[in-house]
């Protein structure tokens, strides 16, 4: 034991020793802590900002370049008749959708989003990049001609705060949403409409479809939909959810509700597992 207790003194003095070199050498050589941090920010530690933790729950703070922090807009710029379809798929980022003041397409992201801006086959994408980490800061910002009709619109959000300013006319009109906040305040026109929530919250303040669904899980979803209660044909289908249709409430456990009005020329099918979904009538003249 004695001789175990013996060597590790002598292994810390070594350790002790040599620290102190490498500090005094660098110190001869000008390195500065930048330098030091730039070397731990390439070490196979899990990096939080300006924390680098290292197994074992120790913590170093690492000095922040100001001027690495001031990041530039990037943005893309398409002519509405190359676009056809688009496709956003934004992970946890926060989106801004909003009327353009030119019959212009454009995409302005901050410059340190890891995402993917792309038109391929008539199709605008927007995607995260699978390798990088997210930036619960950031936020795409993105302008839409008015009048102006698309064939597909697909939206995939996860725990960012979605916000449309700007109507949308398309053929197919598509959203899933995990955890997110989705306020649509423009009208959507759409041949078919289909809205998937997990936990978030969702807001549309009119759509215009023939054909329309709602699947809603834990979360909540308002809809506003053009025209009467009359002219929609309905099923509703409540595992342990509310739904609120019009002046009607369905609840309970495994509940089915279906109505078929004779001059009905649209159609609507609700589901709603824990969560409440709401739906309003609003004649648009």
């Amino acid at each position: 034991m004695k001789k175990f207790v013996k060597g590790i003194l002598i292994l810390s003095l070594l350790l002790f020793i040599t620290g102190t070199g490498c500090v005094i050498a660098g110190c001869v050589m000008g390195i500065t802590s930048g330098d030091i941090a730039n070397a731990l920010k390439k070490l196979p530690f899990i990096d939080f900002g300006n924390q680098i933790i290292i197994p074992g729950d120790s913590i170093i703070q690492i000095p922040v370049d100001e001027e690495e922090e001031v990041v530039d807009e990037k943005v893309w710029d398409f002519k509405k008749e190359e676009v056809k379809n688009i496709e956003l798929d934004l992970a946890g980022v926060n989106c801004q959708i909003q009327e353009s003041e030119t019959d212009r397409i454009q995409v302005v992201l901050d410059g340190n989003l890891p995402f993917h801006i792309s038109l391929e086959n008539n199709t605008l994408v927007v995607e995260k990049d699978s390798h990088l980490m997210d930036n619960e800061n950031g936020m795409i910002h993105i302008y839409l001609p008015i009048n102006w009709n698309l064939e597909r619109f697909e939206l995939n959000a996860g725990a960012g705060n979605i916000n449309v300013d700007c109507p949308i006319q398309t053929h197919i009109f598509k959203m899933e949403a995990g955890a997110s906040f989705v306020q649509v305040n423009s009208p959507i026109i759409a041949n078919e409409f289909e809205a998937e929530l997990g936990a978030g919250k969702a807001h549309f303040d009119l759509v215009d479809a023939g054909h329309i669904e709602i699947t809603n899980g834990a979360g909540q979803t308002e809809i506003g939909l053009s025209g009467q209660k009359e002219n929609y044909q309905v099923i509703i289908e409540s595992a342990a959810g509310n739904v609120n249709y019009g002046e009607e409430t369905f609840a309970g456990i495994a509940n089915t509700y279906r109505d078929h009005p004779k001059d009905a020329d649209r159609t609507i099918e609700i589901e709603s597992a824990l969560g409440e979904v709401t739906v309003t009538f609003e004649e648009v003249v």
